[in-house]
């Protein structure tokens, strides 16, 4: 990344320095505070936030935060390039301020550091990405865009890791519903595949370039796939020998169903977490990854993990972890190859949705060039490269990209699948040995779901015990001071007491209910100004907030028990040997698993007479018609995503800073073959992205024409706004004073800019006019004021002037532009 080549600080008449790199002429005519303070005052009143801003804009805005701030647990994290930080002397030896509320990095900093000194901020969603005036002038491809994007990927990964870390809620829920499904844990087969060469095989866009060869080696190699390739696999005439799905999400089982027709030969490596209709309705050999139950249990034997992001994560992991010595990927891309996200076959393709895509991470591929990606893409290629750092400190593995435009990873080296020479025999004694091993018969499953349901109904009784006891508390906590606020010591015995249980009823699985679901626990993290002397108000809202978040947690797993222990007799019932389709038929439908039907009838290989064999056989022609349908969930979901207007100027912005003519030509093509209910809103967006294209183009006038077409209010003010650039380049004065205008009619914030134009064309008796209807308006906007007093000194009307001064310099003595105009009134 490059860096600002810093010459020497200049100095404003203020006394302040700036380097023209980093800000250009920002700062040249007015002090640092009038050209701050109206992007951010309003951040340093915030009463809680922590705000990560990128840039310090040579030191000036670290120092106006730094002296504005106005509440204690208001923090601030500036990252700017160490050049700029060390060139205005901000930082001690150690080039960084990490103390107080106001911190000072450089642009390595690692994101991790704030989850140490600022996690209350994350866990209460209180945190900030913000820019920097440098950063908001920057022209794409200098330092300080690249710095804005380098962070603002960072940013989003490390949020989207944190957060998904203190919300467990849908993992635990397909946890508790999959439990009588959960069979066999992994580690069952543990190392069974020493010595062997394994491939990985994701739905990434280079699965098309190797397909052909997967086909022609699969005898040799172990097959790992994602579940959501099965149908394509199918078509290919591929067997795969581990289909892995993870995702607890409902749109799982429509995008991965396929993999139900997979069930006579391959075996389904699942999350305990995976979608419960998808693993429900899977009848054949089973292994689940991570641990079973979510509780302290001393005697649960430890699992293979189920390591994330992705299902490719998951699939490598377990390949490494059961011994394969040669790993090969093919469609594990993690970045959109040649402009696609997912290989042919899928319905990501079919609906060309990288449209809808619009993060700015990038990533090398093996071919050397740069590449698009997605934010989940750019941190599971990141888990990825730690994961195999971790299995090569442990035993030499070869790991093989067969995609030539799949992102590089360290460690991987990239091979034509033309040039691999594999060194394994054929896989069938060894995958029928495996095979054999996690088979179990009607009895052992029924016997295994008996032990599950007697843990089941144990925690259902813990978590219904805690779920009231809990509330009592809480409720009490509330009553724990009179009406002259002395407090009640009956009722303060009695919640110690209450305490008491309540810790005995969490045991050691206190971090596993605060993880649950954080948000439910958030005011207990709200700042107290002084912990030492809490309020009887805080000390009350801090016990209810804590009481209230584990009668939360225990009453929505109180809520899961319930249906696992439902899911757990409805196994029994099915296995049972008197059983009967009608015994079943009414579960199958409530839980829209009729899939299930086909597991009964291989376990009861009996004659049915007529009206069980017809309840039998509607189940199973009701799950056909749910497997064969491709309207579902899933793909109404890409339809949304690919028609979704915001998303689409997303990614247009994104086009448009990097100059990039062929993904705007792209989402022209693309927003014109759209359905849509309002034809004039979709014509105004078309009109606004050819208008980009025209500027790109540089044809400037036909830009400004096309934009002048665009009627709808939300897309008029983006337009207006692009209009108003174009017209001061083109030294068209009097269209960018219409174009004020109009704008003003949209926001009053405009008015200025409006002022300073007339200025700037020497009409400042008229600049004063708007002014002076602003700040009625805004009364309390120092900036404006001293801007006004200005253009009053350069009218000759001083004793207006000096008013208005003397309004600012009332409110902050200190004010440097306001002094200085004064000195020149006081010399005039």
């Amino acid at each position: 990344m490059q860096h600002p080549e810093l010459k020497a600080a200049i100095q404003n008449r203020y006394n302040e320095s700036y380097f023209y790199e980093v800000n250009r002429l920002t700062f040249e005519k007015a002090s640092s505070e009038d050209v701050l303070a109206p992007h951010y005052q309003t951040l340093v009143k915030e009463e809680e936030a922590l705000f990560v801003v990128v840039g310090t804009d040579s030191g000036l805005l670290y120092q106006y935060i730094k002296a504005h701030i106005e509440h204690k647990h208001c923090q601030f994290v500036f990252i700017d390039f160490d050049d700029v930080i060390d060139a205005t002397g901000l930082a001690d030896e150690s080039g960084e301020i990490w103390q107080g509320q106001v911190r000072l990095v450089n642009q390595d900093f690692n994101f991790m550091r704030l989850t140490a000194d600022f996690n209350s901020y994350i866990m209460r969603r209180r945190i900030h990405l913000i820019k920097s005036l440098a950063v908001m002038d920057a022209q794409p491809g200098s330092a300080y865009a690249e710095l804005w994007n380098k962070i603002e990927v960072g940013f989003v990964n490390y949020c989207r890791s944190e957060f998904n870390v203190q919300s467990n809620k849908v993992f635990e829920e397909q946890r508790l519903l999959n439990a009588a499904d959960n069979w066999l844990p992994a580690v069952e087969i543990d190392k069974c595949l020493e010595g062997r060469e394994a491939i990985i095989l994701g739905g990434g866009p280079t699965l098309d370039d190797a397909i052909d060869w997967v086909r022609d080696h699969q005898d040799k190699l172990i097959i790992f796939a994602a579940a959501r390739i099965a149908k394509r696999l199918e078509r290919e005439g591929i067997l795969v020998d581990f289909f892995v799905t993870v995702d607890p999400f409902p749109w799982n089982f429509d995008n991965s169903k396929a993999v139900l027709g997979a069930s006579d030969y391959s075996i389904l490596a699942h999350s305990f977490h995976a979608q419960h209709r998808l693993l429900s309705q899977w009848n054949g050999l089973a292994i689940y990854m991570g641990q079973k139950y979510a509780w302290y249990d001393e005697t649960a034997k430890a699992n293979i993990d189920t390591l994330g992001p992705t299902v490719t994560n998951s699939a490598l992991h377990l390949a490494c972890t059961l011994g394969a010595t040669r790993v090969f990927f093919a469609g594990v891309d993690f970045c959109f190859a040649q402009g696609k996200t997912h290989e042919s076959g899928s319905d990501d393709a079919k609906h060309a949705d990288t449209v809808s895509h619009y993060g700015k991470a990038r990533l090398l591929d093996n071919a050397g060039q740069m590449t698009e990606t997605g934010d989940d893409f750019y941190s599971a290629k990141q888990a990825m490269e730690n994961m195999i750092r971790y299995y090569l400190s442990h035993k030499p593995i070869e790991f093989i990209s067969l995609g030539l435009h799949s992102a590089q990873m360290e460690h991987v080296t990239y091979q034509d699948c033309q040039d691999v020479v594999l060194q394994s025999e054929s896989k069938q004694m060894l995958m029928t040995e495996i095979k054999l091993n996690i088979t179990l018969t009607p009895q052992e499953k029924y016997a295994l779901v008996q032990q599950t349901q007697k843990e089941l109904k144990k925690q259902h009784r813990r978590f219904q015990k805690l779920h009231k006891l809990t509330k009592e508390t809480r409720l009490l906590a509330g009553k724990l001071y009179d009406a002259n606020g002395q407090p009640i010591e009956n009722n303060t015995v009695k919640l110690k007491k209450y305490r008491k249980k309540i810790d005995y009823l969490v045991g050691r699985d206190g971090d596993m209910l605060a993880s649950y679901q954080a948000a439910f626990f958030a005011d207990v993290f709200k700042p107290i100004e002084n912990e030492a002397e809490m309020t009887q108000e805080e000390v009350v809202q801090q016990l209810q907030a804590f009481f209230g978040g584990v009668e939360k947690v225990s009453g929505h797993l109180d809520s899961l028990l319930k249906q696992g222990l439902d899911r757990a007799q409805l196994r029994l019932d099915e296995l049972d040997t008197q059983s009967l389709p009608s015994h079943c038929i009414d579960r199958w439908r409530q839980w829209d698993e009729f899939g299930r039907a086909l597991q009964w009838q291989s376990w009861h290989p009996v004659v049915l007479n007529e009206t069980e064999s017809h309840i039998l056989q509607d189940a199973i022609d009701r799950f056909q018609s749910e497997y064969e349908k491709t309207d579902h969930l899933y793909t109404q979901m890409l339809q949304k995503n690919v028609s979704n207007v915001s998303a689409l100027l997303a990614r247009a912005n994104n086009a448009f800073a990097l100059k990039n003519h062929k993904d705007i030509a792209d989402l022209i093509d693309h927003v014109e073959t759209l359905d849509s209910a309002e034809a004039a809103q979709k014509q105004d967006f078309l009109m606004l992205l050819k208008g980009m294209l025209h500027e790109l183009q540089d044809e400037a006038v036909e830009a400004f024409n096309v934009y002048e077409t665009i009627a709808s209010p939300a897309l008029k003010h983006i337009a207006l706004k692009k209009m108003l650039p174009i017209a001061m380049t083109l030294k068209d004065f009097d269209a960018a004073l219409i174009v004020l205008e109009r704008l003003c009619q949209i926001s009053l914030e405009y008015m200025v800019s409006y002022a300073d134009l007339l200025g700037l064309l020497g009409n400042k008796k008229a600049a004063i006019e708007v002014l002076m209807m602003y700040l009625g308006q805004f009364p309390d906007r120092p900036s404006v004021k001293n801007k006004l007093a200005q253009y009053y000194i350069d009218e000759g009307q001083l004793d207006e002037a000096k008013a208005q001064l003397e309004a600012v310099l009332a409110k902050d003595e200190n004010n440097r532009t306001a002094q200085h105009l004064m000195n020149l009134v006081a010399e005039a």
